[in-house]
């Protein structure tokens, strides 16, 4: 048997005007994009390396199989705003440059690596107070990152020499 409430329709209308009021409400947005590192953050850190920027601005090409001198792709491809890498990869048939990593694999990486700290696989599993906490920790990661990455950059340069 089912229990039965019965409510005036003024308390009825209270109750569903109340529902309402919750969805019309502005949501604050809760996720990574205010916090996120960004081109612009790479970018900074790959300026004050001015052997590496020059690396990076450029990709490169064989003169074998095309009618093109490699010189003449000088400027072709910018890639300074990636994570540099002394190796080179190849990017579709003859063509090559020092990056592999874009700053939005960096992002994903830290990103779930925040969450894991809070013992969470995705942001759904996290609290409103535990998703503030991880993106604390986003920032902490973040700043380390490219604390880091200036410190091998500027030991690149150095071996350069």
């Amino acid at each position: 048997m089912e229990d039965r409430i019965t409510i005036s329709k003024s308390e009825l209308e209270r109750l569903v005007a109340i529902e309402i009021a919750k969805q019309a409400f502005p949501r604050t947005r809760h996720d990574f994009s205010g916090v996120m590192i960004n081109d612009l953050d790479v970018l900074k850190v790959n300026e004050q390396h001015p052997v590496i920027k020059e690396k990076l601005k450029h990709t490169y090409t064989t003169s074998i199989g095309n009618n093109i001198h490699y010189r003449e792709l000088r400027g072709f491809g910018r890639h300074d705003k990636s994570i540099f890498s002394r190796n080179r990869h190849v990017i579709g048939y003859d063509q090559w440059s020092h990056t592999k990593v874009y700053t939005t694999d960096v992002h994903q990486t830290l990103r779930k690596l925040s969450v894991q700290v809070m013992g969470g696989t995705i942001m759904k599993d996290l609290a409103s107070d535990e998703l503030d906490f991880a993106l604390d920790v986003y920032e902490d990661f973040k700043r380390l990152f490219l604390e880091k990455y200036n410190q091998r950059l500027s030991s690149e340069e150095m071996t350069e020499d």
